[in-house]
């Protein structure tokens, strides 16, 4: 032992030895070493050549600028990996991911807020807008909708087909994609691109799949389940899930061929990362996607939802046109109320009602007075002054204008009673509950010495006693109706004519309010064959 370790020191020596000759034969210039007192002195290694400089220059930066977007992308991968959702990686295939992943990057190695917007061009022609943005905020999603290019009338306009949209699990951005133009679908291998849709179908109608959201089994067959799927886009087809599939396949042929909307919302299982989550689907017939989308957010933030991830596709409906599939997940504000029921259901009819509400209406509701109106109220009040202007103008063209009586009962002086006049016209034909004649006539007279004894301009005074009498004056209303595309009132014929007016007076008025359009019916007979109607 001792011999091996004497052995070893004599070699180690050499060792030395023969490096300090080796070292012996360089020369050494202290101006190669750290000296202050030659910190100003150019040292014999530098480049003299500009050329030289620039170079050397230039790889520096590189360099510095490489190893820095290293570390942050081997920073920005695992945390992008663990943080968006299952479903992203499920509908946005690799290549655009890997583009989400680069913009993500240069914005971290930026430090700079989360807000992008990237332009993509498929190669079969259709446009993808992304934009990526810091949060999930309240009414982020409604501000993003309303900063989409509207370019309809321009040459070479793409119709939207496609959204989605994706938190991050920790809250940190959401990534929201917008696809223009549509898919050859002739060109789409539906039984490839669909065969889970087709096994699932399959197992239901062989019974090894349990049929546990009580499918309708004729919509499962694999003849009609084909001709659906001819009519999808490739990614709502091979990125669905066939249980939801199916489901919204039977809401599309509930409005097949029709101008309605249909609505469901049910609590949303296996996603628990987000929450307490709702999933909320709507099938919109005949309606621009940008527009539905727009309508729902704005719905679901006026009942204190959040939408946390959206789904949009179209899907053609042969002569009809199109229907627009909606498929949301929304999460209550106040994680620690549970909505109920009543609430739920009521969200639902408000949903179906966007469609065909005037953008004068949703705004009064939604964004003027969200906290006095409901959209049923607003809807009432917009009503009345479109109808008080034929019946009012005869006494002052200018006063009783259609914008000046708006502007006369929706401004914050006399809203409030606005909305208490709504609310007896609703009392009033509730069919749950309709007010009696006798309680009826008490609320208006109340309501009429409430109004005369607080309100001070004069114009407003007789609008609003004047809203009272159209009440008194309806005769029927399908205000309470589901399925409805306007607001209609069928109206005794004395409330058109004034007290001096001696002309013929109909059998019947029924005045119509609708999107953008005020219409009135007139016949003479309770039967009649000739009749006039009159659109606004």
């Amino acid at each position: 032992m001792l011999v091996r370790a004497t052995k070893t020191i004599v070699q180690r020596n050499r060792n030395v030895s023969l490096l300090r000759r080796s070292m012996a034969k360089w020369t050494f210039n202290s101006s190669s070493m750290h000296d202050p007192t030659n910190e100003g002195k150019r040292k014999k290694w530098q480049a003299e050549d500009d050329m030289d400089i620039q170079r050397v220059t230039k790889y520096a930066i590189i360099h510095n600028l490489v190893k820095q977007q290293t570390i942050t992308i081997e920073n920005v991968v695992p945390w992008f990996l663990n943080a968006m959702p299952e479903a992203y990686f499920r509908q946005v295939d690799e290549a655009t991911r890997l583009d989400h992943l680069r913009a993500i990057a240069a914005l971290r190695d930026a430090n700079v807020e989360m807000d992008m917007n990237l332009r993509t061009t498929l190669a079969d022609g259709r446009r993808v807008l992304t934009f990526i943005r810091p949060c999930s905020r309240r009414g982020k999603l409604l501000s993003l909708l309303n900063d989409i290019p509207w370019d309809h009338n321009t040459t070479g306009h793409l119709p939207l087909s496609r959204v989605n949209t994706f938190v991050a699990e920790d809250d940190s951005m959401s990534l929201s994609m917008f696809t223009y133009g549509y898919q050859k679908l002739e060109l789409i291998d539906v039984e490839l691109c669909g065969n889970h849709l087709l096994q699932y179908a399959d197992g239901i109608m062989s019974g090894q799949i349990e049929n546990v959201n009580g499918l309708d089994l004729k919509f499962l067959e694999r003849e009609k389940v084909m001709d659906y799927l001819h009519k999808c886009g490739e990614n709502y087809i091979s990125r669905s899930d066939p249980a939801r599939f199916f489901k919204q396949r039977e809401m599309y042929e509930s409005v097949s061929g029709t101008e309605n909307v249909a609505t469901s919302m049910e609590k949303a299982v296996g996603i628990e990362e987000l929450g307490n989550c709702y999933w909320v689907d709507m099938a919109v017939t005949n309606s621009l996607p940008q527009f539905s989308l727009e309508h729902a957010v704005r719905v679901l933030n006026f009942n204190n939802f959040e939408v946390v991830r959206t789904h949009v596709d179209v899907v053609k409906d042969g002569a009809n046109g199109k229907v627009t599939h909606l498929r949301l997940v929304a999460r209550p504000l106040d994680t620690e109320v549970e909505p109920n029921d009543e609430d739920n259901a009521r969200m639902l009819r408000q949903l179906k009602r966007m469609k065909w509400l005037d953008p004068y209406t949703t705004t009064l509701a939604l964004d003027r007075y969200p906290n006095l109106l409901s959209l049923r109220m607003a809807e009432v009040i917009t009503a009345s002054a479109a109808l008080l202007h034929p019946i009012m103008t005869k006494q002052n063209p200018v006063i009783y204008s259609k914008g000046r009586i708006l502007e006369y009962l929706t401004s914050k002086r006399h809203i409030a009673y606005s909305a208490e006049v709504a609310k007896l016209f609703s009392n009033r034909f509730d069919p749950d509950g309709p007010l009696t004649d006798v309680e009826f006539h008490s609320e208006c007279a109340r309501l009429r010495e409430e109004i005369k004894g607080n309100v001070e301009d004069s114009v407003a005074v007789e609008l609003l006693c004047k809203m009272i009498d159209i009440i008194a004056h309806t005769l029927k209303t399908n205000l309470f109706m589901n399925d409805r595309y306007a607001l209609s009132l069928r109206l005794d014929p004395e409330i058109m004519f004034g007290q001096d007016d001696n002309r013929e007076r109909p059998f019947g008025v029924i005045f119509i309010h609708g999107r953008r359009f005020n219409g009135y019916h007139v016949r003479f007979r309770d039967i009649a064959r000739g009749k006039t109607i009159t659109f606004q």
